[in-house]
């Protein structure tokens, strides 16, 4: 431990960044940039079997920790190089932040987006007055056409992650974090590009060589991992993740601080990071997006809970480094499980068979039955024109739910002739639970999509809807 410590703090001085740099992004972003609170969670304490220390990047202006590099860079900028503007490329939240703090300096923002950027990022990068490019969903087109960009424009380039300003403000974050809770001995952090890592750890380390710096990872997109492990830079054909923002690869210039300052780095599939971001909603009340909760995947992983080497890490930072949820996708799902909730989906040969017993009386009933393999409410039985109450009702079954229409003719006191349809909902006692309930819960919507019956029935035994009663209602 002894010697690793020494080596944090002799090789300090020899990055892109150093405390230096860091303290003096500290006092040229301060007017702009948020201290971001830290959280804590007793409910996630105890499930982490350890102290948590959530450090809310998420609430950065532009929702993710990119405003405070891309703040750091823009305000590093001479008048003569600010007067050009700036272009960087980017799947959104530096994007974003870039924008902003061009548009705080009054700089114009040329932002090369890849097509499969998150919407809501996009619209942060408009809101904020950056005008975009779009390039293909891969490193290499998004380097070509900021190149064209820059010989078009030029403009100042400011990389996302591989620039030592950008390195330096992220790197702003430790010593706020350092400063609000000082006994934390772990930082995790998510790693992609490798800036927000590099500032972090350069930032702790100078304060405390002791303390771990952990990096957070997505299985499908390894290759800082893949890195460690090979000595060098590694780089993958493709990436597939949830964690858009965590799609990147090391830098030249980030690569030696993750090579030389980061501990370990734990790998999480996307499984465990989209229960981390329900834990951050159900238990935090933070909205993160995948890349942000990552951090809390790591720790809650078992390759990090069963790896003895951090049994000690007892009070651990997690970076929550964003919040940009693409939210269109998320109330789409809810809609669905609404839809879901309030009632079946109906297939549109029931409408239609249920227009010809109301237009043309092609048929006398129609029983439905939920089809729940196929989540939809289908035709079971046509019961033709000459088909008596009997056999209707005789086509129930005895211990399953239905619903049906009857198409039921009758003779007023008056003596002249009428018909009603008759919606009937069938739920025997003997029927399963879960298939009352499902038949409930989806009636009023089934009717709604009919339109046309006039008088309903519910039973639970054939007493309960006997011809009797039947011409009793349509009287």
């Amino acid at each position: 431990m002894v010697q690793m410590e020494a080596k944090a703090q002799a090789s300090i001085n020899k990055y892109a960044a150093d405390i230096s740099s860091i303290k003096a992004a500290e006092e040229r972003i301060s007017p702009y940039v948020h201290k971001t609170p830290v959280l804590t969670s007793e409910t996630l304490n105890s499930i982490a079997g350890r102290k948590l220390y959530f450090k809310c990047e998420c609430f950065q202006k532009g929702g993710a920790f990119k405003f405070r590099g891309a703040c750091n860079a823009v305000f590093s900028l001479t008048d003569d190089e600010a007067a050009k503007g700036v272009v960087t490329h980017s799947s959104g939240n530096h994007a974003a932040a870039l924008s902003l703090a061009a548009k705080l300096r009054g700089i114009p923002a040329h932002i090369v987006i890849p097509k499969n950027a998150p919407k809501c990022k996009v619209e942060n990068v408009m809101r904020y007055g950056g005008q975009v490019i779009w390039s293909e969903a891969n490193v290499q087109s998004r380097e070509e056409v900021a190149a064209k960009v820059l010989r078009d424009t030029s403009a100042v380039l400011i990389h996302p992650y591989n620039d030592g300003h950008i390195i330096s403000g992220q790197g702003t974050i430790s010593l706020e974090l350092l400063e609000q809770v000082p006994h934390i001995d772990t930082i995790i952090v998510p790693v992609s590009g490798g800036g927000l890592i590099s500032g972090v750890a350069l930032a702790a380390k100078s304060i405390n060589p002791a303390i771990r710096i952990l990096a957070a990872e997505p299985k499908g997109a390894d290759d800082a991992a893949r890195s460690k492990a090979a000595g060098s830079i590694v780089t993958l054909p493709e990436t597939k993740t949830i964690a858009d923002g965590l799609r990147a690869f090391l830098g030249n210039l980030t690569w030696p601080v993750v090579r030389d300052l980061v501990d370990d780095i734990i790998i999480v599939d996307d499984h465990e990071i989209v229960e981390a971001m329900r834990l951050c909603y159900e238990i935090l009340k933070v909205a993160v997006e995948p890349s942000g909760a990552i951090g809390l995947a790591a720790v809650l992983s078992n390759s990090f809970r069963n790896n003895p080497a951090w049994s000690d890490c007892n009070n651990v930072s997690i970076i929550l480094s964003g919040g940009n949820v693409d939210l269109d996708v998320l109330w789409d799902s809810i809609n669905k499980r609404a839809n879901s909730a309030s009632g079946m989906s109906v297939h549109d040969e029931c409408k239609l068979r249920f227009l010809d017993l109301k237009a043309k009386r092609n048929y006398r009933f129609i029983i439905f039955k939920i089809e729940e393999k196929i989540q939809q409410v289908v035709v079971e039985k046509l019961g033709q024109p000459d088909e008596s109450y009997d056999d209707f009702s005789s086509s129930l079954p005895d211990d399953e739910c239905r619903y049906a229409v009857y198409d039921f003719d009758f003779t007023t006191d008056e003596n002249c002739q009428k018909s009603k349809i008759f919606f009937i909902a069938w739920s025997p006692d003997t029927s399963r639970v879960r298939s009352k309930m499902v038949y409930a819960s989806s009636k009023d919507r089934f009717k709604r999509e009919l339109d046309g019956t006039q008088v309903e029935l519910q039973a639970t035994e054939p007493s309960e809807m006997s011809i009797d009663i039947v011409k009793s209602r349509a009287m």
